[in-house]
């Protein structure tokens, strides 16, 4: 029988997920309604220009744990036997070319009021998260979408996917990658992602206003509406 060393990891770490977001209520991110956004699903939505689509799409903590395993990057398990990840939002971004000029991301960052928190990079495991067990350059490592539509929450990323090394992005081409923010405390649950993407020398920005969503998944009271579009 063929053993898969880090399948241990990847159980400790869906039950700490399950533990860390379990406590009778369900909670995700969303952005809200308005004509500027198409709505794909319930944690998924795009906006559209001449320049670019980009979509965001945040990954619930069940749905990581099958990016992690399906990606192929194997988790260090701690000495007390757990794996453990930093408390961060983590979303799937595509941006699709749909200009006639290469361009590329140049950053994106999580915005409320004068609090701005910068995407995580890619060598964030050499930096403040050096001692968790995630390969985070593998895992935010920038991939290009074979299918022609944007990726949505079940959308295996794995198998829609393959490595792009440019730092560019072609006419046409989509990119994904897995985008990391430190989270806010936000009273109002209300904040932006931005992205900026430089063509040419010039600067756009993308934003997206979000939300984070609550709803009680246990007892008759403050339940997500059967016909929700949340769904």
């Amino acid at each position: 029988m063929k053993a898969y060393p880090h399948i241990p990891a990847l159980l400790s770490l869906l039950l700490f997920l399950n533990c860390t977001y379990s406590s009778g209520f369900y909670r995700y991110h969303a952005a809200p309604d308005s004509p500027s956004v198409e709505r794909i699903d319930r944690h998924t939505s795009t906006i559209r220009s001449v320049y670019c689509d980009i979509t965001v799409s945040w990954i619930t903590p069940q749905r990581l744990v099958k990016i992690i395993h399906d990606f192929g990057i194997k988790p260090e398990i701690s000495q007390s036997g757990g794996l453990f990840i930093p408390d961060l939002n983590f979303f799937v971004i595509s941006v699709k070319n749909t200009w006639n000029r290469p361009f590329y991301l140049k950053d994106g960052a999580s915005i409320y009021g004068k609090h701005i928190e910068k995407m995580l990079s890619a060598d964030t495991h050499k930096t403040m998260y050096r001692g968790y067990g995630v390969d985070f350059k593998k895992l935010f490592a920038q991939r290009r979408l074979l299918s022609a539509e944007p990726p949505d929450g079940s959308t295996d990323l794995a198998a829609s996917t393959v490595p792009y090394n440019a730092g560019f992005i072609l006419p046409d081409d989509t990119i994904i990658r897995i985008a990391a923010f430190k989270r806010h405390q936000t009273p109002d649950k209300r904040y932006k992602i931005n992205f900026t993407v430089s063509l040419a020398g010039v600067e756009k920005i993308i934003a997206f206003d979000m939300a984070e969503y609550e709803y009680r998944v246990d007892g008759d009271f403050f339940t997500l509406p059967e016909n929700s579009i949340y769904k």
